[in-house]
Order: structure tokens, then sequence, then C-alpha cells
């Protein structure tokens, strides 16, 4: 028996990965075409459901332009993790701003993508073919408080031979809500050994970490990284860094936020009051067979963090209707 079809609303979506240029590496990204608002509007629930089914780390949603959309060249968002919405994140605005610049010629002269954080600068980048680049909204922020090793420990426990017990690790923000500690490994032997932590040991938002007004309910992740490994390093000004990231039992191929939030320290520690331009290479994702590569340029002035862009490109895997 064929199941019930009133009420229901076909939209249109297409599955991209996102940061690589070949199919089935990088990060998928699920992108939802919503039509008007007169036609559709959608609830917070309806739109969170749609996001768990895909059950993908973002999915992000564009609606139909209206005329004052097209008069001011920008495309409005939101995105979704599979558990909450959230304001900002890098491989969503990657991912949709090379299918709307690169992937649909049908699209209108687009200058920013709007999600809840604001409008996100995008652009073609000049001189690579296939590459977006987008400005990250932030308000970077260096906590006060650092990580103690034995709190990352009690989750990433087979890190133990590659962290001294002594050890601290900052805590950074990019902006409110999405923090992450930031921890240095020596070698891609030690990068290798993290594994997927204990969730009852979750670092949370709201656990002691963050300074007074940055608190937040939801966990926080250890964003690993190895500067300039072995087979890579730097190359006409840009280091290249290795990096994992894993949160609430998953690991996510590619994290552009955490990768600003990493630039902007590595930048602020070493260009300091002197400011100016630092290249960046992040290759993400290779332990778990799906490499990613974030391009990031961070502008430093007067101790301060003046801009952040990221780039990289995006692939179509697949496209369809998702019935709701």
């Amino acid at each position: 028996m064929p199941l019930p079809t009133s009420h229901t609303r076909d939209l249109e979506f297409s599955i991209l990965d996102v940061f690589t240029s070949t199919r089935f590496a990088g990060n998928p990204l699920a992108i939802v075409f919503l039509p008007p608002t007169s036609e559709y509007n959608p609830t917070q629930s309806q739109l969170q459901a749609i996001a768990s089914e895909f059950n993908l780390s973002e999915t992000i949603f564009l609606h139909q332009p209206d005329d004052s959309d097209i008069t001011h060249a920008i495309q409005r968002a939101r995105i979704f993790t599979s558990t909450r919405e959230i304001l900002f994140a890098g491989h969503p605005t990657i991912g949709a701003a090379a299918y709307l610049l690169i992937q649909n010629p049908r699209q209108h002269v687009l200058k920013s993508l709007v999600p809840g954080a604001g409008p996100i600068p995008i652009a073609l980048a000049d001189g690579k073919e296939g590459f977006v680049e987008a400005i990250v909204p932030h308000t970077y922020h260096e906590h006060a408080q650092r990580c103690p090793a034995a709190r990352l420990l009690a989750l990433h426990s087979t890190l133990a031979p590659f962290v001294g017990a002594e050890q601290t690790f900052p805590v950074v923000s990019i902006v409110k809500g999405m923090t992450w500690v930031l921890v240095e490994l020596a070698s891609l032997e030690a990068l290798a050994a993290a594994k997927l932590g204990n969730a009852a040991a979750m670092i949370m938002g709201d656990g002691g970490l963050l300074d007074e007004g940055w608190e937040y309910v939801a966990p926080m992740g250890a964003y690993f990284y190895v500067r300039s490994p072995e087979g890579e390093g730097v190359e006409q000004g840009v280091e290249t860094v290795r990096t994992r990231y894993m949160v609430r039992q998953i690991e996510d191929p590619a994290t552009g936020s955490a990768a600003s939030a990493l630039t902007g320290y590595l930048s602020l520690k070493e260009e300091g009051e002197r400011g100016g331009k630092r290249g960046w290479k992040i290759v993400q994702g290779v332990e778990m067979g799906r490499r990613s590569e974030i391009g990031v340029e961070v502008k430093v002035e007067g101790g301060k963090i003046e801009e952040i862009e990221i780039s990289g490109t995006a692939v179509v895997v697949s496209e369809g209707r998702i019935r709701v």
C-alpha cells in the first residue's frame, strides 16, 4: 500500500563533498533548497528533523531569493547539525558558496551568504579555478582557563603516551558556542593514536573552562594538530598543519570553524604586535580516509585578529528530493 501523500512537499537537495575536488573525500554536506516562505514556511523542528535525517555533520538550508535578496546580492541560509542550529560553520559556507558561484549558473550575482552569524562575504578565489573564499565572522577569544591534561586524557586515554601529565592546553572560541581545546602533538604517530572518546567524560561548554558570558550547554571537542608534518611543511609562505577533530563519538573530516580558531591562535602568537598576514593549509580527515584541505589566511593588526579568510572547493556527489 502506498504511503499517504497529503500535506507533503518535496524539497530539492544536493549532497556535496567539501574541501576536496574528489568525490567520496572531504566533508559531506547536504544543501536543501527552500521555496518562498509564502509557499512553505517550515518550523524549527521541521528543519531539525530534515537535518537529523541526513545525519551529516551539517546541513544548510538555502531560502529562495526574493527581490530584496537579489538587489542586495545576498543568499539567506540556516545551518543545522544533526542536533541543533548553529550560527556559522566553515564547511557549509564553502560548500554553499561553491555550489552557488560555480555549480549553479542560474543563480543571481552573489556577494554574501547570510546565516545566523550575519553576512559572510563570498567570492571566487583569484587564480584558483574551482575554489571559493569566504570571510569568517568571528569574535575570536582565548579563555583564561586552560584545559588540564587529566581532563583531556579522561576523554582520549590513548594519547597518554604522548601527553605529559602536567601539560595544559589553550581553550579558544571563534564565536560564542563554538569552542575548541587546541592540542598540539609532536608527531603523526601521536595524531593517529587519538581515538574517539568516552562520552561520559565529555568536555562541556558550561563546565568551568570558559570565561564568564561565554558559557553554553553543548560539548566542546579537542582539535588535535601537528605542525609541518613530515612530507609537507611550508611552501611559498603557507604552512601545512595536519589536524583531527572528534566530538560526541564522531570524527569530522573537515572543520573550517576550528581551523579558523587554530590558525587565529597560531597567527596571534607568532605575528603579535608586528602584524601582517599568515597563510595556512589545514589537512584533516586523512586517518578516516577522507582527506580535506582547508586554506586559511589570517590578518593580524595591533595584536588582534583583523580578518580570517577560508578557502576551498567542493564537488557534487548526488542530487534528489526529500519529502516533508
